[in-house]
């Protein structure tokens, strides 16, 4: 796969399109995707599934603030490219 491509993703019958780019780390890699002007980090956990996770500047009420729906619907996008074997 390309460092960067996009992705598009359908969330409350609105699509919308993000650009996903992989930042690769020394025995794993991360996903940064922005969203509503907030830079996000799906990494795969050890069941092979996208999860979000809190980096050390966000600070929690900015997390709170994003739609779950929309953050699930990313997550399952890149779980059926990356895992869909």
């Amino acid at each position: 796969m390309p460092d960067q491509f996009n992705i598009p993703v359908i969330c409350k019958n609105e699509e919308k399109e993000f650009t996903v780019t992989i930042v690769r780390l020394v025995y794993s890699y991360q996903l940064h995707i922005n969203v509503d002007e907030q830079s996000l980090v799906f990494e795969p956990d050890e069941n092979r599934e996208f999860r979000l996770i809190k980096m050390s500047w966000q600070k929690e009420d900015e997390i709170k603030k994003l739609d779950v729906n929309l953050i699930e619907a990313i997550a399952a996008k890149l779980n059926t490219i990356y895992f869909s074997n």
